[in-house]
């Protein structure tokens, strides 16, 4: 099996957002036997100190994709809660990534959802989306899984769960 180069490396890592500005990395899973989805969501600023995070459930969605711009969605809500003005959001779902980037995906099969986040991001100050690979996820990976042990949305503004603890210090890197 080859290694990865130092270079390929360097892209599975998680970044810092520039100064000014918070990124909010998002993941979903699917729990089939529960007929489910669970998200997770991490934000941090230029410090890569982590401001929120956020696992949730919601039933009935076992669709991949659409749980992935569901979780995307909710970034949105952790938004407006937190006050964030400029942000980045990134996501493994090089599907999802792609409609946000785009100008119109109405006819798409989640459109809807992907206007709505796009509505509301366009009131934002500023915003990107980005993809970004699961190596460099790992954190809002993590989270997503942890949202099926709640049975409610739960957000996290300080004493974070242990399931990110370490990803969050290694992602921070040397002080």
């Amino acid at each position: 099996m080859e290694r990865p180069t130092r270079k390929a490396l360097a892209v599975m890592t998680w970044t810092k957002p520039r100064e000014g500005f918070v990124k909010l990395n998002w993941d979903a899973a699917i729990d089939v036997t529960r007929q489910e989805m669970e998200n997770g969501i991490i934000a941090h600023d230029h410090t890569g100190t982590v401001l929120a995070a956020l696992c949730a459930s919601r039933p009935l969605v076992t669709d991949p994709a659409i749980a992935e711009v569901i979780a995307a969605w909710k970034t949105t809500k952790v938004c407006k809660h937190m006050g964030f003005s400029k942000v980045i959001i990134e996501g493994d779902s090089l599907e999802v990534v792609t409609a946000l980037q785009g100008d119109d995906c109405r006819w798409n099969r989640f459109g809807s959802l992907v206007n709505d986040t796009k509505s509301y991001f366009n009131s934002l100050q500023e915003w990107h989306v980005r993809h970004t690979e699961r190596l460099a996820n790992n954190a809002a990976h993590l989270l997503a899984k942890q949202g099926l042990t709640v049975t409610e949305d739960h957000l996290w503004r300080e004493d974070f769960p242990l399931c990110i603890q370490q990803t969050v210090l290694s992602d921070k890197g040397p002080f």
